[in-house]
């Protein structure tokens, strides 16, 4: 007998497993019946049963936990035989266990129920149905855990741990006097934890120069020595991808773990680049994009202009020089060449088609493919292929032609005055 069976009303209890105590029966009886109390009552204790195939839960299986150590199916005995109060433990050690009652009835409001592995589940019975409470697979972690005053109790998907809060402000639970800390304050933490979800930090009415968040760095390196202080890992890697950091000389640190570092913007989760910077250094500008720089405009000069914008070497902003170091089989000029130049190429005026250009002003100038067919070194070009096409003239160099030039009429008049 269970003591399931037992009644709540005293006079409905006249026998126990056969024995009678109603009153009028042999004393014996109830040296027996206070024996089977005994017996009842030690058998209701929770004991520790092992299962390694399937089984159906019994009324003797009242508060015993049962654990599986294989894949099994946790047969249930009709609810109305069970009776309302009976319970078990049910732990899966060895893979999935599937809780099923019998026939029609359910638990959960579902006709089975699966405990992963490494779960436990409570099964209360309410004389129709089952009820269950789930313990996740990571309890065992949870209750090995000796976590200090001040501290709280994190996960990361897989496992538990305490994440240590500094100086994070505590409430009292008001139970006995024990305090749990405040998430909602300014706290700092010293540790290493790690989140597989996301992980969302909000401050509502926060002044303009308070931070949401803040990074303590206790790192003590000089110099030029980089810090990682936080970062953004590879997908689906530990391995970082974007770091932020500083140095020893109080400069803040940006960049990219050997990769190529972009910049843009996202809308509607399209992301459009406007800035790249290679792992060698290079930087590129999107072709959309323009570059401004107003204090390079402010900061004149009486210099002449030395940056040039290659096109056949990724739109590289190179310096022009002059200087012999630079240069290789130096020779004079032959007249011939500059004499075309001077004499052939065609001064224009022209209105100009570029955006940045006003349309209404008009310009003196060359055309670039008129000038290259006099001499295709006065002509910038661009490379798309195999293909050249003329983008612009070197004005500067027509200097050389004209110098040349002045020279030859300057020889000429001074033979011909010697002549007179």
């Amino acid at each position: 007998m269970s003591v399931l069976d037992y009644s709540e009303t005293r006079s409905s209890n006249t026998a126990i497993d056969g024995i009678g105590i109603s009153g009028s029966n042999a004393v014996q009886n109830f040296d027996d019946a206070l024996r089977q109390i005994m017996a009842d009552t030690a058998s209701s204790i929770t004991r520790y049963v092992t299962k390694a195939a399937a089984y159906t839960a019994v009324k003797a299986d009242y508060r015993q936990l049962i654990e599986f150590t294989a894949t099994a199916t946790l047969s249930l005995t009709t609810a109305s035989t069970l009776t309302s109060g009976w319970m078990c433990i049910v732990k899966a050690n060895g893979g999935d266990v599937t809780i099923d009652p019998a026939s029609s009835e359910q638990i959960d409001d579902a006709d089975t129920k699966v405990l992963p592995d490494g779960s436990y589940a409570f099964v209360y019975c309410n004389g129709s149905a089952f009820i269950s409470i789930s313990l996740p697979p990571i309890l065992d972690d949870i209750l090995a855990l000796t976590p200090t005053n001040g501290s709280a109790i994190v996960g990361n998907g897989a496992t538990w741990g305490t994440l240590a809060l500094g100086t994070a402000a505590t409430k009292d639970t008001g139970t006995s006097g024990t305090k749990i800390p405040l998430l909602d304050g300014d706290n700092t933490h010293s540790g290493t934890n790690s989140f597989s979800n996301n992980v969302f930090i909000q401050k509502d009415s926060i002044a303009a120069e308070q931070e949401v968040f803040r990074v303590r760095d206790d790192h003590t390196t000089s110099g030029s020595t980089g810090n990682v202080v936080s970062s953004i890992t590879r997908q689906n890697s530990p391995t970082n991808c974007l770091i932020f950091g500083n140095d020893g000389n109080n400069a803040a640190l940006i960049g990219a773990n050997n990769n190529a570092l972009r910049v843009g913007k996202w809308v509607s989760g399209v992301f459009t680049e406007y800035l790249n910077i290679s792992t060698s250094g290079v930087v590129d500008l999107d072709g959309s994009t323009s570059f401004r720089a107003p204090p390079v405009y402010d900061k004149t000069t009486s210099q002449s202009a030395n940056v040039y914008v290659a096109s056949g070497s990724g739109n590289e902003l190179q310096r022009s020089t002059s200087s012999k170091r630079y240069k290789r089989e130096i020779e004079d000029i032959e007249f011939g060449y500059s004499k075309r130049v001077v004499e052939e190429a065609r001064p224009v005026y022209y209105r100009s088609k570029c955006q940045a250009d006003k349309p209404d002003w008009s310009f003196w100038g060359l055309i670039a493919e008129e000038l290259a067919e006099l001499d295709p070194r006065l002509v910038q070009w661009r490379e798309e292929g195999e293909k050249h096409f003329a983008e612009g003239v070197m004005y500067d160099r027509l200097v050389v032609h004209l110098i040349k030039y002045a020279q030859h009429l300057k020889d000429r008049i001074e033979v011909l005055e010697r002549q007179a």
